[in-house]
């Protein structure tokens, strides 16, 4: 007997061997770390403790308070964000439902039920035609001891979800502020452009009189006029361009806040690209700390799915082996009698003991689920690291922009001085009377010209600047100038 249960014990264990084997499934990934990233120069690796943090509210940094109102409006209202919190609540109950497993539970069940027999039933005979009552209580009661962790990984990787979608939750509102204020400084720009526009259609029109005065007289002739007139006509029409484009920003900023096609208030022109604004001569940062991105809440949010892909890959290992479970029930039972005899002490029943449950041919499902857990946590990898690259070339793509645009300022400051000097000279010769009207128009149209593309590239200054604050997760890189308000028209 002695060498049948030893037998017994070794053929147990060789099961329980069998089963532990992965069969050399595993994970080959791992997490890229900053430090192991090329950086261009100006990226530099430093403590998150000592530099600048990222702010909620980074765009009152333009000192706009119309801005500020519609980002309020945005936050409060866009239907993407209400999206994204209804995702952190559904994960946060799914987190609940998993962490329930790794807890005892009791449930209570009765059912009070009756029945009358036909007398021409295939049962014995002091059955047919008699009613009988089958009312029960049972009180049971299980636990999991959850030798290996399963539970308690499932938990954590429904946890690690939750949190993940808590990231995403903040990364929709920070691309949300980034959407306004692009839109918002498109809005601005058109705003200034269409006040110079409409500078040179006075000018045009003026130029147009002057030559059709100077053909009544003989000076001129036919075609000098159409040339004038055409002239005109191109500024008319980029004019109502740009109305229309006006029309579609303000359009597009009323659907950000979430309330339609039409803000509240009317907009006012910002005064974003006023002349002075301290914002527009802000220096290129020369050091930007780069573990600024993994702050990121995008980056955060794929951090937390790789820990996630990680419980769920020790979940699917931990399945290979054996499970014990405990169990209790305690009731009574009464299919006779009276219909309250169920709740004589003569009904009562009662049961313990442990459970134990040991997979051993599954057809390969196990092994099946192990490899997709598997693939699944070098996915979640893959897509971290995707993550942190593509935030990285965010950030050397708008130092690169921004230094860019910083010398096309400074060339355009030097030629809208020699155009300011070119007009001041054809007002002097004009007041000599040493040329005409023309001449001055000239320089003004030269002056529009070079306001044009200088409301332009201060746009792009603005909307690069944001788009940094944007790749280091809303935090500000740049001193912070004084508020200056909305200038209103």
């Amino acid at each position: 007997m002695r060498a049948v249960q030893k037998i017994a014990i070794v053929v147990w264990l060789g099961l329980l061997s069998a089963c532990a084997d992965t069969g050399g499934i595993h994970a080959t990934a791992k997490p890229k770390s900053l430090s192991q990233l090329s950086l261009s120069e100006g990226l530099v690796l430093a403590s998150p403790q000592t530099g600048p943090k990222p702010q909620a509210h980074w765009w009152q940094v333009w000192g706009d308070e119309q801005l500020d109102g519609l980002m309020a409006e945005a936050l409060a209202h866009n239907p993407t964000l209400a999206l994204a919190a209804a995702r952190v609540r559904e994960a946060a109950g799914l987190g609940e439902v998993a962490g329930a497993a790794t807890r005892p539970r009791v449930d209570f069940n009765s059912k009070l039920s009756g029945m009358h027999w036909a007398n021409n039933a295939l049962a014995p005979p002091t059955l047919g035609g008699a009613n009988t009552w089958f009312n029960f209580t049972n009180l049971s009661a299980s636990y999991a001891f959850d030798i290996w962790g399963q539970n308690r990984a499932r938990a954590t990787a429904a946890a690690d979800v939750a949190q993940a979608r808590d990231e995403e939750a903040r990364a929709a509102a920070l691309l949300l502020s980034s959407q306004m204020l692009q839109a918002y400084v498109l809005y601005a720009e058109d705003t200034a452009q269409l006040g110079v526009l409409s500078q040179l259609q006075g000018w045009a029109d003026k130029a147009v009189a002057i030559e059709q005065m100077r053909l009544t007289h003989g000076l001129a002739n036919a075609d000098q006029v159409v040339l004038a007139t055409l002239s005109s006509a191109q500024v008319i029409d980029k004019i109502d361009v740009l109305r229309g484009d006006l029309q579609r920003r303000a359009e597009q900023i009323a659907v950000l806040t979430g309330r339609g096609v039409q803000t509240q208030t009317p907009l006012h022109p910002p005064g974003l690209l006023a002349e002075n604004q301290p914002q527009l001569n802000w220096p290129v940062p020369q050091q930007v700390p780069i573990d600024l991105i993994g702050a990121r809440p995008d980056v955060q949010a794929r951090r937390w799915q790789v820990e996630s892909a990680a419980q769920n890959l020790e979940v699917a290992r931990t399945a290979f082996y054996p499970n014990i479970n405990l169990a209790a029930n305690l009731g009574s039972f009464a299919a006779s009698g009276g219909f309250l005899s169920f709740l004589k002490s003569n009904s009562a029943f009662y049961s313990a003991g442990l459970s134990l449950s040991l997979p051993i041919f599954e057809g390969g499902r196990l092994r099946g689920q192990l490899r997709a857990e598997t693939a699944a946590y070098d996915a979640a990898v893959a897509q971290y690291d995707h993550t942190v690259l593509t935030a990285l070339s965010q950030v050397a793509d708008a130092l690169t922009q921004l230094q860019t645009l910083h010398a096309r300022q400074a060339t355009l400051t030097v030629a809208v001085q020699a155009a300011d000097q070119e007009y001041a000279i054809a007002e002097r010769r004009y007041a000599a009377g040493l040329s005409n009207r023309l001449a001055v128009l000239a320089a003004q149209n030269r002056q529009g010209a070079l306001r044009l593309t200088q409301n332009e590239i201060n746009s792009q200054v603005l909307a690069n600047f944001s788009g940094l604050f944007i790749a280091l997760g809303g935090t500000l890189v740049v001193p912070e100038p004084p508020r200056v308000g909305t200038k209103h028209e």
